[in-house]
C-alpha cells in the first residue's frame, strides 16, 4: 500500500523540488499540491493522506 502525500508551498520551485526528489520513492503517492493554506484544507477535507509536508512561513497565512 502506498504512503499518500500532500505538498503544501506558497513557492512552486519548493513544490517542484520535493515532487522531484519523492518520485524516487514507488511507495509514494502524490495526491495534491497546494499553493495555500485553504487549498489544502479543502483537499484534506475531501481526500485521505497519511503525511503533509507544509511550509510554515507563507504570506498571509501559516501552515501552523
Amino acid at each position: 500500500m502506498a504512503i499518500r502525500y500532500l505538498i503544501v508551498d506558497d513557492e512552486m520551485p519548493g513544490r517542484m523540488n520535493l515532487r522531484l526528489a519523492m518520485d524516487a520513492h514507488p511507495g509514494w503517492e502524490l495526491v495534491a499540491e497546494c499553493g495555500g493554506a485553504q487549498s489544502a484544507r479543502d483537499v484534506l477535507a475531501s481526500r485521505e493522506v497519511d503525511l503533509v509536508f507544509l511550509d510554515i512561513q507563507m504570506p498571509g497565512q501559516s501552515g501552523l
